[in-house]
């Protein structure tokens, strides 16, 4: 969603789901992220934000050299396009598609360096034990032929996601890999929480409280794996949001951090 996590074993732990909504209490006034500041690998990359009220309307970052923005359309509260540019060239286009307010298709372009484009489409059912599963497919520009490539699991709690499984597949249809994915979190304000749509999209970067731990664990196909531990440590405002937030590798070290600023 990129990430380093520094190995460390771990056991599974059994969570029990709820369905993610939009359902989020609002906050009297309402605090929204402007910029954040981010330091990873000595390079220092600056987002801003703007908005329509609580939509975000643009988030637009800057890492000295390249200009990278995404584009956000809605149709009334719900989130139903992203357009990534990169440099004024379009990279990456989502379409989002939902029924009764649940999300349920993905469908992605993406521009490749030599001038083609991939397409993928992701399909997402809620089951009645409140976890979603899903099948990502990867479609060729001219048969249309469709080729699973992932297929997973999400769970939810309170509207965070607290495990994720992603299975992944050769060509043949062969299990290459599996990777679990557990997240704490603590029980104060996300930067994201009050940007309108935001909740209904299945992804971590979404959930309303701030992520303390990831722990991943992958199994391979030959029957190898590895376990890989991150943590993080938060500083608040007086309302609970975070401004300064740092991610940690298993030793100790610092991966990156962040500085949001509302």
């Amino acid at each position: 969603m990129k990430n380093l996590l520094s190995l460390l074993a771990v056991t599974l732990i059994a969570f029990t789901s709820c369905k993610k909504n939009d359902d989020v209490p609002a906050e009297s006034v309402m605090i929204l992220p402007q910029k954040v500041v981010s330091l990873k690998d000595g390079i220092t990359t600056t987002q801003t934000n703007t908005y329509d009220g609580s939509k975000i309307l643009t988030s637009t970052s800057f890492d000295g050299i390249l200009t990278k923005k995404i584009a956000y359309t809605y149709t009334g509260d719900l989130i139903t396009k992203t357009e990534t540019t990169s440099s004024d060239t379009l990279k990456n286009t989502i379409n989002y598609l939902y029924e009764n307010n649940v999300l349920k298709t993905l469908t992605q372009m993406v521009m490749v360096n030599s001038g083609g484009i991939k397409n993928y489409r992701t399909d997402y059912l809620y089951n009645t034990d409140g976890s979603y599963t899903y099948k990502r497919f990867a479609i060729d520009t001219v048969t249309a032929a469709e080729l699973l490539i992932t297929s997973g699991t999400l769970n939810y709690q309170n509207n965070n996601l607290v495990k994720k499984e992603v299975i992944t597949y050769d060509a043949t249809g062969t299990v290459k890999q599996t990777v679990t994915t557990n997240f704490t979190y603590d029980d104060k304000n996300s930067s994201n929480k009050n940007i309108i749509g935001i909740s209904y999209l299945l992804d971590r970067n979404t959930s309303i409280n701030n992520i303390l731990s990831i722990n991943e664990i992958t199994l391979n196909a030959d029957g190898t794996s590895e376990t890989m531990l991150s943590t993080f440590q938060d500083t608040f405002d007086a309302n609970n949001f975070p401004v300064e937030r740092k991610r940690l590798n298993a030793d100790g070290t610092t991966f990156s951090t962040a500085q949001i600023y509302y």
